[in-house]
Parts: C-alpha cells; structure tokens; sequence
C-alpha cells in the first residue's frame, strides 16, 4: 500500500508513521464495494516503473494468458496500476484491458475473479498481495512471491512455478467459483487478522519505544 505524506518528510515521526502504516489493512482494502465478481476477470496490480512488476505483467501477457483464454476464450485481464501506460506494445494482445491508475482500488479488486502475481523477482513482503487476500479474492503466485508473506498457510494462496502451473491455477478458480470463493474468504479472514493487527501494533510498540528512548536522552542532564 502506498502511503502519501504532505508534510513533515523529514521528522522522525513522519518516517515511523509512514512504517506503521505499511502494512495496515484498513476498511478500503476489504471489498466492501464493487459489485459481483467478473466470472472470467484475472487481475494484475503493480506499480509498473519497477522492473519485477514489468516482467511479471510480461510473463502474464505473453507467456499465461494465452494458456488461460485457449480454455476460456472470453477471460480477459486487467492490468491496474501506477505508469501502466508505460509498458510495451505488447499489452495489445486479445483479451488486456490495461487500466492503470485507479481511483477506487478496492472495486477492482472486488470485480476480479482471481488476482494473479506471477513474480519472478521479488523483495520484502509483498503488499499487492495482502491488499488482494484482505478483499477476498483469490490469489495465484509463485513460490518466490509466497517466500515474502512467511508464514503463510499453505492453504491460502494458489501457487505454480512456470506458465503451465500458473494458467492450471488460474482456469481451475474461474471454473470453480465455490472453491475460489472459499479461498478468498479463508484469506480475507487471515490477512485481516495478521496485517491489520499484528504488523500495525508491532511497528507502532517499536515506534512508541523509540520516541521514547529519544526524549529520554533529549532530558537527560549532561554531565560534565
């Protein structure tokens, strides 16, 4: 989740407030909106300037998708996110709608029926991943991704290395609904509970903490 600071870039407390936050899932990503899932909607998200994002929507574009629609001929997938404009020619293929920027994220997400991160490179938690699981919906990804949200249960996520593995995922959540719902509600119910409280309240103890320490050295007398 991106965090936008008016002000106060350079005081310590804007820089904790801004990591407590990180990994906050709050109302917005729930999928309280949006209306029914598109029965054939695979969604991609990143922010398409970074170069494990680019190569994941490529990877997705050229090499899964046409695995997916050769089954489902009308599934087709959107691409949202930050300079999506950006990427190559090739996101005019059949079956992309390339959105970029979306004001209400939270309604693509709730619209999608499988949110699909084909990472290849990847670092650190992956929170394009945490803002999915938290609206519901159902997420295929690859090992590498899942290597970021440890420990993870291995029920949550649908998981698959190359393109064949990822488009199998992909096609049996479009063809099962009940079972893609019953994956996003099992990780809506984990992300809520992990994220919302424990990341949040672990950063805000760590922040308190050292506020804390810095006015205790700020008072202390100087000894000469």
């Amino acid at each position: 989740m991106e965090t936008q600071v008016a002000g106060g870039i350079g005081r310590p407390e804007a820089a904790e407030r801004i990591r407590s936050d990180r990994h906050r899932i709050g109302s917005e990503g729930h999928g309280s909106g949006g209306g029914p899932r598109e029965p054939a909607r695979p969604l991609f998200l990143g922010n398409h300037k970074v170069f494990h994002n680019r190569d994941a929507a490529r990877f997705l574009v050229r090499e899964i998708l046409p695995l997916v629609r050769a089954q489902v001929p009308d599934a087709t997938l959107d691409i949202v996110g930050k300079d999506a404009e950006s990427l190559g020619g090739w996101t005019r293929a059949d079956g992309v709608r390339v959105l970029g920027y979306v004001p209400h994220l939270e309604d693509a997400l709730a619209r999608a029926a499988v949110f699909v991160a084909p990472h290849r490179f990847a670092a650190g938690v992956q929170t394009k991943v945490v803002q999915a699981l938290a609206a519901g919906t159902p997420v295929v990804t690859t090992p590498l991704e899942r290597e970021g949200l440890t420990p993870i249960p291995a029920d949550l996520l649908r998981v698959g290395e190359t393109a064949p593995e990822i488009a199998a995922q992909v096609l049996d959540l479009i063809r099962n609904p009940a079972a893609a719902a019953e994956l996003g509600a099992r990780g809506r119910e984990w992300a809520r509970a992990r994220f919302q409280w424990e990341f949040s309240v672990r950063a805000f103890e760590a922040a308190a903490a050292r506020v804390a320490m810095r006015h205790e050295l700020r008072d202390a007398p100087v000894i000469a």
